[in-house]
C-alpha cells in the first residue's frame, strides 16, 4: 500500500481485503516454489540461496582477491538499494515471480535461475536461461514494469545496442555438460539480453494467481513471455552481425522457442 489512505480502505473495503489477502498468499507461494527451485539447482552444483539467486561467495575456484573485491562493491550497492525491504519493491516481485513461472513450466528445457545481485547491477541482467539439451546459455533476462514509458523504451533500445556489439558478459556464470550433468562455475559472454515486461496491474494479477493452478490463466501469461522472447530473437537475428557468437546463440533460441511454442500450442498471444 503506499500511502494511509490505501491503508485505511483495505480495512473498510471487503474487496480491498480479498485483494490484500490473495496477494500476500501469492507471494508465499512464489516464496516457497523458489525454494524448491534452489534446492534443485544446489543439487546440480548451481550455487544459489533460497531465492534463486546466484551467491558470490561460493564461486571458490574464482580468485580470492577478485571475490573479496566484488563481494565489497555488491554489499555496498545493496545498502544503496535498501537490499533489506526489497520485497515491497514492485521490480522484486517481478523478477521472482518470472524465475518461479518459468521454472515451474519450462524447467523441462531449460536451467534458471538468478543472476548475482553484482551482475544484476552491473551488467543489467536479472536470469540466466541455460539449455539441457546443449548445455549452452541461451539468453539472459532483463526486466521492466511499465510496459507503457519512457524506460520501457530505453529498455527496448538497449537490448538492441547491447546484442548489436556482442551480447552481454556475466561475471559469475556457469556452463552444464549434459552428459555428465556437471557445472562449471565460469564467466561467460557474448549473451543474448532479451528483456520481459508486464505492467503494474498484470504483475499483481498473476502473483494473486500464482500457486491456484488457474490453466488458462498460466497459458495466457506463458504465452505472452514466449511470444514475447519469439518476437525478440526474430528481430535481433537480422540486426546482430551474422555468423557471430551471439548471432548463433539466438539462432539456438529461436528453434527452442519454437518447439515450445508448437508442443504447448502457444501459437496465439493471449495476453
Amino acid at each position: 500500500m503506499n500511502n494511509k489512505n490505501d491503508f485505511l480502505k483495505s480495512k473498510t473495503n471487503p474487496t480491498e481485503k480479498l485483494k490484500n489477502s490473495l496477494e500476500l498468499k501469492g507471494l508465499e507461494n512464489i516464496d516457497k516454489a523458489l525454494k524448491d527451485g534452489a534446492a534443485r539447482l544446489n543439487q546440480l552444483g548451481i550455487p544459489v540461496d533460497d531465492e534463486c539467486r546466484l551467491q558470490i561467495e561460493r564461486y571458490t575456484n574464482y580468485p580470492k582477491e577478485k571475490i573479496f573485491q566484488d563481494k565489497i562493491r555488491e554489499d555496498r550497492f545493496k545498502e544503496r538499494f535498501d537490499y533489506e525491504n526489497r520485497n515491497k519493491s514492485l521490480g522484486e516481485q517481478f523478477e521472482k515471480l518470472k524465475t518461479a513461472f518459468l521454472q515451474k513450466h519450462l524447467s523441462e528445457d531449460f536451467i534458471i535461475c538468478r543472476t548475482t545481485f553484482f551482475d544484476d547491477v552491473f551488467n543489467g541482467i536479472d536470469n540466466i536461461i541455460l539449455d539441457k539439451k546443449s548445455g549452452n546459455i541461451v539468453c539472459a533476462l532483463d526486466e521492466v514494469c511499465d510496459i507503457h514509458s519512457k524506460r520501457y523504451e530505453e529498455k527496448r533500445q538497449k537490448v538492441l545496442d547491447v546484442n548489436r556489439m556482442g551480447g552481454v558478459k556475466i561475471d559469475y556464470g556457469f556452463q552444464f555438460n549434459p552428459e555428465n550433468k556437471k557445472i562449471d562455475l565460469t564467466p561467460i559472454k557474448n549473451i543474448p539480453l532479451f528483456f520481459l515486461g508486464l505492467n503494474e496491474k498484470s504483475v499483481k494479477d498473476c502473483i494473486k494467481q500464482f500457486g491456484s493452478n488457474n490453466f488458462q490463466f498460466d497459458q495466457g501469461i506463458l504465452t505472452y513471455f514466449i511470444q514475447s522472447l519469439k518476437y525478440q530473437a526474430d528481430l535481433l537475428n537480422n540486426v546482430c552481425p551474422k555468423n557471430s557468437e551471439v548471432s548463433k546463440r539466438i539462432s539456438d533460441f529461436q528453434k527452442i522457442l519454437t518447439e515450445i511454442i508448437n508442443r504447448y500450442n502457444l501459437q496465439q498471444n493471449k495476453k
